[in-house]
């Protein structure tokens, strides 16, 4: 009797807790096409593919890359959200070639997502690294990401994604 009146007692106390969380902000829905397996238009320096989907109560969206990327192997891990607290969208990176994440925040203007790093250490030297993610279409976006401050930045990597079939 007493494990059941515990179960219970756990049972209400989470559905208390679930009426009670915030809603998600409307802000993530401006991701939500990203969703899906995609593929970026190939050559011999640049070869990935992304997965990418929802996670943790479609809070987040977590993006895989794999495949070639300046003609080296290469995984990355992205999580990406809307951070209400400072009303901007907040991404943290992750790869196989550095031991460091980099988190940037940033705004979604028409069709262009923008985060900034803070000063992070590349091969040496301190830099900011720039992503933007632009939507083509529900089955096409670009990314590029580039280093550098205010109004100088050097595009590093630029992918043309399409969504694979």
């Amino acid at each position: 009797m007493k494990r059941f009146a515990i179960v219970s007692f756990a049972l209400l106390f989470t559905l208390a807790a679930a009426q009670d969380m915030p809603s998600r902000p409307k802000q993530l829905e401006n991701l939500d096409f990203l969703a899906g397996k995609w593929a970026a238009a190939a050559d011999k320096e640049n070869n990935t593919t992304m997965v990418i989907n929802w996670a943790l109560g479609k809070r987040y969206m977590k993006f895989e890359q794999s495949g070639k990327l300046m003609g080296v192997d290469s995984e990355g891990l992205m999580m990406l959200t809307f951070d209400e607290t400072k009303n901007k969208y907040s991404s943290t990176w992750f790869d196989s070639w550095s031991g460091h994440p980099m988190t940037g925040t940033g705004d979604w203007k028409g069709n262009v997502l923008t985060t900034i790093t803070e000063s992070v250490e590349m091969m040496g030297q301190k830099t900011n690294i720039r992503m933007t993610l632009t939507k083509k279409s529900n089955d096409a976006f670009d990314m590029d990401v580039a280093s550098g401050e205010g109004d100088k930045w050097e595009t590093m990597i630029q992918f043309k994604y399409v969504r694979a079939k």
